[in-house]
């Protein structure tokens, strides 16, 4: 089997690439708010807070690809993945435009680590306040 043959099935068998699906308007709002609604990879503000069109300036975007380029899939072979498919919460993340487009078509091994790195960041910062958050019951004797 040629070596393309080989990466055109793998990905073709992959379990964890799946059918892309649209967030919702509240997926869209929560992936805004976990990077505080400013670009993590260049800082370029995503909404303006106050303001009252929606002006799109972001797009959210997969960590690991979706439907990736047999390069990219060569490229990142191996490499640790965010959540149980490429549909999860977990492999999302809110981007500028520019910013997706070049992870989206130019997504090199460094860039992939980067802003898995950053998304593990946000994992960790919201379940983190997660535990804070949730309240601890005093135990009743029986």
């Amino acid at each position: 089997m040629a070596k393309n043959e080989a990466i055109a099935k793998a990905i073709a068998t992959d379990p964890y690439l799946k059918d892309r699906k649209s967030p919702t308007a509240v997926d869209q709002q929560l992936y805004l708010k976990e990077v505080s609604f400013v670009c993590p990879l260049c800082g370029k503000i995503l909404r303006h807070r106050k303001q009252k069109k929606a002006n799109k300036l972001y797009e959210i975007a997969h960590t690991f690809p979706n439907n990736p380029t047999e390069e990219q899939y060569e490229q990142l072979s191996g490499l640790p993945r965010l959540g149980d498919n490429s549909e999860s919460f977990e492999n999302k993340i809110a981007l500028c435009k520019d910013c997706h487009d070049q992870q989206d078509y130019h997504t090199t091994q460094a860039d992939y680590l980067k802003l898995l790195d950053i998304k593990q960041h946000f994992l960790i910062s919201v379940n983190s306040w997660r535990c804070v958050l949730t309240p601890v019951l005093p135990r009743t004797r029986g």
